[in-house]
């Protein structure tokens, strides 16, 4: 093997290498520790029967909901209405629900905050997030607010080729963007909606607001009442795997900042799997959001960015950021609650 072969042998590596890491980690960083509550699986084509849980770990007022796109493919109005839906019921499993049924428990006067994964996480980690998120966000929030919390799971799930599936993972995030989209130009218009995108899920997250906005992803709008009040979304995003030009005027995300309300932005300038973002498209090289920040102009009355470095450190986990108490309590204006007395 001559010196250019072994080049490029190690540069094949190398791009390997990163796939496996970057805007990954979701299965290895939702490992249960000591402190992490019984799992519960996720539910499949009927409601799972999961291991107990602790007793009262949902507040009084509280919902958890789990929203499904596993199995829906091309996006369209037709294949959003089959959206699989669940209910907790506070016993340690699902009732098997509908959009209806969902709807019907719009209340204005409670937060209605989704959570959006990132990358390599199957249906069971999910869920398993989820609980973790609303459990943190439930401790430190005003016990007299009312939160419908809603885990939403999209295919993620990681493959045997991880560069060639972390790019359909991220290429997906805009089929996910739309029926994320579809789904909150249903809820009614007066309830306070939160976003919570962590890696590959920031984009779902920055891409349903750009749709709500009145902009365009593969093609696709989402209808609006020009009559209607405008929706009040806010949006957190944690360690953003997207082009940090992405959410910058006339970009593809472009919609997304003069739509929402307000946006708190949790960068880590040390996170090792997002230094090497760059790799991750053929024809592009552009950072990460999460990485180095918004890049362009930004509206600052709207966006609040944090470089969250010497907390997190280099490890790109969900996991730490909320376990750690003071970055849970900047999330909580973000997503329309209270921090506790």
């Amino acid at each position: 093997m001559n010196i250019e072969d072994r080049r490029q042998h190690l540069l094949g590596c190398v791009v390997i290498a990163v796939a496996a890491t970057i805007v990954g980690y979701g299965r290895l960083a939702s490992a249960s520790t000591a402190d992490d509550p019984p799992a519960i699986k996720s539910p499949t084509s009927r409601p799972a029967t999961p291991a107990p849980r602790k007793c009262n770990d949902l507040r009084q007022r509280d919902q958890i909901w789990l929203i499904s796109t596993r199995e829906l493919g091309c996006p369209s109005d037709g294949a959003a209405r089959a959206l699989r839906l669940w209910k907790y019921n506070g016993n340690g499993g699902w009732t098997d629900s509908t959009l209806a049924a969902f709807l019907a428990t719009d209340d204005p006067s409670a937060a209605t905050d989704f959570y959006v994964h990132g990358n390599f996480d199957s249906a069971d980690d999910a869920v398993e997030q989820g609980f973790t998120i609303y459990a943190r966000l439930a401790a430190h929030a005003a016990v007299n607010q009312g939160l419908r919390f809603v885990i939403w799971s999209w295919p993620t799930d990681q493959g045997k080729h991880p560069l060639r599936t972390t790019r359909m993972h991220a290429h997906r995030s805009d089929v996910d963007a739309y029926y994320l989209a579809w789904l909150i130009g249903r809820i009614d218009v007066h309830a306070k909606i939160g976003l919570i995108g962590y890696s590959l899920g920031a984009r779902v997250a920055t891409g349903a607001l750009h749709l709500l906005g009145g902009g365009q992803l593969l093609g696709l709008t989402v209808p609006a009442d020009a009559k209607a009040p405008h929706r009040t979304v806010r949006a957190v995003l944690l360690a953003a795997a997207e082009d940090c030009d992405w959410i910058s005027p006339g970009h593809p995300n472009g919609e997304a900042v003069p739509f929402a309300d307000r946006m708190l932005l949790l960068n880590n300038g040390c996170d090792s799997a997002l230094k090497l973002y760059p790799h991750l498209e053929r024809c592009s090289s552009a950072e990460a959001l999460g990485y180095v920040g918004v890049c362009g102009p930004f509206d600052t009355q709207k966006i609040e960015q944090l470089d969250v470095c010497c907390t997190i450190g280099k490890q790109h986990e969900w996991s730490r950021y909320f376990y750690n108490d003071s970055l849970v309590i900047d999330m909580l204006p973000f997503l329309f609650l209270d921090a506790a007395k």
